[in-house]
Formats: structure tokens, sequence, C-alpha cells
């Protein structure tokens, strides 16, 4: 399900996907995708942190941020964005909270402007500031 999601074109089928995602009990998903996001193409990396995202739960969100320190851009940039999505609601936002060093290092770093903006996006969300 996840590989499809990333390789569908069309919004409603990339919704349907994640929704089917959604469904499966967190544990199994987490676990699954986990291993999936250790994986040797950075694609499957990508399409496991796209569908750990759908998953509410801290755990999932704990694998999401191992994909910050990927070393494909992309991975990283999917892990950031879904970082910053489970930031804005308050339920998750301490577990994001745990990676802020990381978020940090990232938003004083001007070599990716994308991926400052999503830390910066993260410190302000988890800390009230910007890093100095």
């Amino acid at each position: 399900l996840a590989l499809a999601m990333m390789r569908e074109k069309d919004r409603r089928s990339i919704e349907l996907l994640r929704n089917a995602i959604a469904w499966i009990p967190s544990k199994d998903a987490i676990s699954f995708l986990g291993k999936l996001a250790k994986h040797k193409q950075a694609d499957r990396r990508k399409a496991a942190i796209a569908a750990l995202r759908v998953i509410k739960h801290p755990e999932a969100i704990e694998e999401i941020m191992k994909g910050v320190q990927d070393t494909d851009r992309q991975v990283r940039l999917e892990a950031l964005e879904a970082l910053a999505n489970f930031a804005k609601d308050s339920e998750y936002r301490v577990f994001v909270g745990k990676g802020v060093l990381d978020y940090r290092r990232i938003a004083k770093d001007r070599s990716d402007p994308e991926a400052r903006r999503y830390a910066r996006q993260l410190c302000l969300s988890i800390d009230g500031r910007l890093p100095k």
C-alpha cells in the first residue's frame, strides 16, 4: 500500500490508500513500515515515511524521526514534512519535540532551503521560537 501510494498520481486514489493504511492495526503497520524505512532503496524508505504519517501513534512518530537523518534528501524532506504536520497537534507535539536538537541543526543549515523551512517550522511549533 505504501509503495502504491507513492506511485499514484490521482489525489483520490492516494487518499483511499492512506485511509487503507490507517485501518491496519498500528503495531503491525508500524513494525512493517519501520523495517521498510531501512530499505536500501530510497523510494521505499520515502514510501514508508509517507505511510507512517497517517498512523496517529507515538511509535509512528519515532520511526518518522529516524528519517530526518536519512542519507537521501527526499526521505529527509518527507520526514520533516510529516513531523511538521504532527507538531500542529498538541497531543503529538511532545513526541515530535524529542527531535528538537536535530531540527535546530537543520534550521541553521542554509544549504537546503526547503528542509530549513520545515525545521524552522518544527522549532517554532515546539519551542515557540526560531533557533539562533
